[in-house]
């Protein structure tokens, strides 16, 4: 009995750890998140579907084939000035 005491007290400690570093990494992750998924849709449903609709129109088969490079180009525009809007923030906040 008291070895199952003395396991329980040092797992609930664990967890106690596990939970609290879960509960402050949680506002960040999230942030976080919510941008990378911003960026996932951007390239995926903004730009990859239309372009995949629009170009075999203008160029034939060969349309479909460069509408995946050309929305990861757009979308890494799209990354490249959510960074800089952020970092521009950032300097201007100290």
């Amino acid at each position: 009995m008291a070895c199952v005491g003395i396991i329980t007290k040092v797992n609930q400690m664990f967890f106690s750890f596990v939970i609290g570093l879960s509960q402050g990494l949680q506002p960040i992750a999230s942030y976080n998140y919510g941008g990378g998924m911003f960026l996932s849709l951007t390239r995926q449903i903004i730009f990859l579907l239309p372009l995949i609709v629009i170009l075999p129109l203008i160029m034939g088969i060969d349309g479909i084939m460069y509408a995946g490079p050309i929305a990861d180009g757009l979308a890494a525009v799209v990354a490249v000035i959510m960074i800089k809007r952020e970092f521009s923030e950032e300097n201007y906040r100290k």
